[in-house]
C-alpha cells in the first residue's frame, strides 16, 4: 500500500512542474510579445520626433561633401593663376570648422522643417525634413529630404595690375605671368637725352603692365622681380630718366673718375683760368674724340679764349646724374657741376648741366659729343 501511494504522489509532482513550466512559458512569451510591440512603438515614436532625422543628417555632413557643391565656383577661376587642385584645398580648408544648424521657423510646418546650414559663423546652405505617411500606430517619420549649399562666399572678385620695365618678371601666386596678361606697353625715349637719338642708336625705356582679374579663392599675391630674381618695386610716378642707369659698378668707377677730370679741364678751359688758353685747350681736347663736333668747337673758341682776361672759375662739385650703358662701347652721362665764378661783384655760384657721349679708346674713355641744357 505504502509503495503505490509514493509512486502515485511522484506522478501528480510531475504533472504539476510540467503544468507551471507551461503557463511560465506563456506569461513570459506575452511579456516578449508585449516588449516587442512596445519597442516597435517606442521605435515609431521616436521615428516620429523630428530631432532624429536632423540628428541622421549632421553626423554624416563632412566637408568633403559640402565641397562637391562648389564645382560650378571652381569652373569659374582661371587655373593658370590657381589650378584646380588649389581651389578644392582651399575649399576644404574654408570649410574646416564646426558644422551646426538653425531651424527657419519661417519655412516649418506639421510635415516640414527646414534647418539653416553653418560652418562656424558663417550660413553654408540649408537641408530639409520631412514627415512620411503615419503608421499603425499613427505616427508619422521624419526624413532627410533635400539640401542646398550656396559657397559663393569663398570666391572673391579680384583684380590685381602691376607696371614695370619689360625685362622683370610678374608672378601671381608664385604663377609667372605671360604675354597672355599683358594689358598695355608703354615705349618711352629718354628725354634727358632727346637730342642725341637721331645720330645714335639709343635704347628706348619699354614698360609693360600686367593684369590678372576675375574670381578666386581667398587672397592672391602679387610679385616682381628683376630678371635675376630681385624684388623689384616700380614707382609709377618716378622720373623715367631715374630708371634708365645700366652700367655696373666697375664702370660707374672709371666713367665718374673720367668725367670729374674732363669737368675740371673743361671749366679751366671755358673759363680761361691763368691766362693760359691754348695749354688748357690741349689739356681738355686730350680727352676729346679728335676731329668730332666737340672737337672743332674747342678749337674755334681758342682765339677768343686767348683774349679773355679772367681769374678762371673754381670747381666746386660735380654729380653724374645718370650713366647709360648704350653698346658698341659708348655711354651716354648726365652731368650736373657747380661753379664759383669771381668777378667785379664778388664770387658768383653757378649750377650748370651737361650731357656727354663717352666712348671707350681700349683702357681709357673720350669724349665724342657735348650739349648744355
Amino acid at each position: 500500500m505504502g509503495k503505490r501511494n509514493y509512486r502515485a504522489s511522484r506522478s501528480g509532482w510531475n504533472w504539476f512542474w510540467i503544468g507551471a513550466i507551461f503557463y511560465a512559458a506563456l506569461f513570459l512569451g506575452a511579456i516578449a510579445l508585449g516588449m516587442r510591440a512596445l519597442w516597435n512603438y517606442l521605435e515609431a515614436y521616436e521615428a516620429s520626433r523630428s530631432y532624429i532625422a536632423v540628428d541622421a543628417y549632421m553626423q554624416q555632413l563632412t566637408a568633403e561633401h559640402v565641397s562637391t557643391y562648389a564645382d560650378d565656383l571652381i569652373s569659374q577661376v582661371d587655373h593658370n593663376i590657381q589650378s584646380e587642385d588649389e581651389c578644392r584645398q582651399a575649399v576644404l580648408d574654408a570649410l574646416d570648422g564646426t558644422f551646426s544648424y538653425a531651424r527657419k521657423a519661417s519655412e516649418c510646418s506639421d510635415t516640414s522643417e527646414t534647418y539653416v546650414l553653418y560652418c562656424g559663423e558663417q550660413e553654408i546652405g540649408s537641408f530639409t525634413i520631412q514627415a512620411g505617411e503615419a503608421d499603425k500606430y499613427g505616427f508619422a517619420p521624419w526624413a532627410y529630404s533635400g539640401e542646398e549649399f550656396d559657397l559663393s562666399f569663398l570666391l572673391k572678385e579680384t583684380e590685381l595690375s602691376a607696371t614695370a620695365p619689360e625685362d622683370c618678371l610678374v608672378y601671381v601666386n608664385g604663377t609667372l605671368l605671360d604675354e597672355e596678361y599683358i594689358t598695355e606697353i608703354l615705349v618711352m625715349d629718354y628725354d634727358v637725352f632727346a637730342e642725341f637719338y637721331e645720330e645714335y642708336d639709343l635704347p628706348v625705356y619699354t614698360v609693360v603692365t600686367y593684369q590678372v582679374s576675375g574670381v578666386f579663392f581667398g587672397d592672391l599675391t602679387i610679385e616682381v622681380t628683376d630678371a635675376d630674381g630681385n624684388p623689384y618695386e616700380y614707382d609709377p610716378d618716378a622720373d623715367i630718366n631715374a630708371l634708365m642707369d645700366n652700367c655696373t659698378e666697375e664702370e660707374i668707377a672709371a666713367l665718374e673718375s673720367f668725367t670729374n677730370t674732363f669737368i675740371q679741364r673743361y671749366v679751366t678751359y671755358a673759363s680761361s683760368a691763368n691766362q693760359m688758353a691754348e695749354a688748357n685747350y690741349y689739356s681738355v681736347v686730350a680727352m676729346v674724340v679728335s676731329g668730332s663736333d666737340l672737337a672743332q668747337r674747342l678749337r674755334g673758341a681758342l682765339y677768343g679764349q686767348m683774349y679773355t682776361q679772367s681769374e678762371g672759375d673754381e670747381l666746386e662739385s660735380v654729380t653724374i646724374n645718370h650713366l647709360v650703358n648704350i653698346g658698341d662701347g659708348k655711354y651716354l652721362c648726365d652731368v650736373t657741376y657747380v661753379v664759383n665764378t669771381t668777378g667785379h661783384e664778388g664770387e658768383v655760384q653757378s649750377t650748370l648741366s651737361v650731357k656727354l657721349i663717352i666712348t671707350q679708346s681700349g683702357s681709357s674713355y673720350l669724349v665724342e659729343a657735348m650739349t648744355s641744357y
